[in-house]
């Protein structure tokens, strides 16, 4: 609240540096969090994704409609074909 009613450039800066600060420290907290949970899915449910990878070719749909195409390689053209055929095909869905 205090960064909106900033009375100038300095402190406007001042309060942005504390804000960027304390984002810091929150993301490296859930970042550990989230390593200790992952361990933890690992030793209690070994056998079960704590992802929902969808079927074989890649895809997850949602409750709420929406797509997830799940690929193994960056810089794929193989990869990159099968996104524009599904968002071809779920454009075509949605027309």
């Amino acid at each position: 609240m205090l960064e909106i009613e900033a009375r100038n450039d300095a402190e406007r800066r001042h309060y942005a540096e504390l804000w960027v600060k304390q984002q810091c420290e929150r993301t490296e907290k859930e970042l550990k969090f989230q390593r200790e949970v992952d361990v933890v899915w690992k030793r209690l449910m070994p056998n079960m994704l704590p992802v929902n990878m969808g079927n074989a070719a890649g895809f997850a749909h949602d409750s709420g409609g929406r797509l997830a195409l799940f690929v193994r390689e960056a810089d794929c053209q193989r990869c990159d074909a099968q996104q524009s055929n599904v968002l071809t095909d779920e454009l075509h869905d949605v027309i």
